[in-house]
């Protein structure tokens, strides 16, 4: 929740988008060594009714690079 209120995710999300707290579940979350994710877009309009491209970060790769750079 945490990264739309901070403006990582744009507000103008459709409504099947929802957030969790990855902090519930890190300590047991374990990707496949192989995985890798995508970015999603879509198309959407801004506050401005303005047409836009919005990408959404696959959250298991975003999950993946914050675990390596705080290792490293």
């Amino acid at each position: 929740m945490r990264l739309l209120t901070r403006g990582f995710y744009p507000k103008e999300l459709p409504p099947p988008f929802r957030t969790q707290h990855f902090s519930l579940i890190r300590h047991t979350f374990k990707p496949p060594t192989d995985y890798h994710g995508n970015t999603t877009f879509y198309t959407g309009t801004n506050h401005r009714g303005e047409s836009r491209t919005f990408g959404v970060v696959n959250p298991v790769s975003y999950f993946l690079l914050a675990r390596f750079l705080a290792n490293n």
